[in-house]
């Protein structure tokens, strides 16, 4: 599928090159893409979708969220809480923060029990 400013390569999984087939994320990426509007600059992915045969997911009990409906952002600093703000107000209850060195992220997912962390 095709969202602004995102590419499909980067959305796709790193290990096999497949897309997400679910419709989960592409709810998420309407919402992603909202956000980049909002904050009305580049906002760079981390890391979209994990198939379940990605080193990542293969080495967890369960394929994680990855392997459905979530998507880490480079953001941080005051982008960081904006990103935050943005997607607790849309009602998201997966946020994972790493917001230390140089490496800094937001974790969204579409999860429905609510959990947040910190890496």
């Amino acid at each position: 599928m095709k969202y602004d400013n995102f590419s499909d390569e980067r959305l796709a999984c790193s290990c096999c090159g497949r897309a997400n087939p679910n419709w989960a994320f592409h709810l998420l990426m309407c919402d992603v893409v909202a956000f980049r509007y909002f904050l009305d600059k580049p906002v760079y992915v981390g890391s979209a979708y994990r198939c379940p045969d990605h080193p990542i997911e293969a080495n967890k009990e369960q394929a994680g969220e990855h392997s459905r409906a979530a998507i880490d952002l480079s953001v941080d600093r005051s982008d960081g809480l904006e990103c935050l703000k943005f997607f607790l107000n849309l009602g998201y209850v997966g946020v994972g923060v790493s917001q230390k060195g140089s490496k800094r992220f937001i974790h969204i997912d579409r999860r429905v029990q609510p959990a947040l962390w910190s890496y």
